[in-house]
């Protein structure tokens, strides 16, 4: 076995411990509230108002907007 295979396998060895470690933070991770708990912790914007979409203010009713200048 050369250098190189033994670098290789390092590497995966490696990236097979770095993956572990991930799954195991997310199983058996801390038992936090998370987003979305309103706990006030994170910077969260849970007071701004909802935005809707729809018609222009200016829009008529059948969908066509009033044109500039014609009465």
């Amino acid at each position: 076995m050369g250098w190189q295979d033994a670098v290789a396998i390092g590497v995966v060895i490696g990236a097979a411990l770095y993956l572990l470690g991930l799954v195991w933070r997310g199983v058996a991770g801390e038992k936090s509230a998370g987003c979305g708990s309103a706990c006030g912790k994170c910077s969260s914007a849970a007071g701004e108002p909802i935005v809707t979409i729809g018609p222009a203010p200016s829009a008529k009713p059948g969908g066509r907007p009033e044109a500039a200048g014609r009465s």
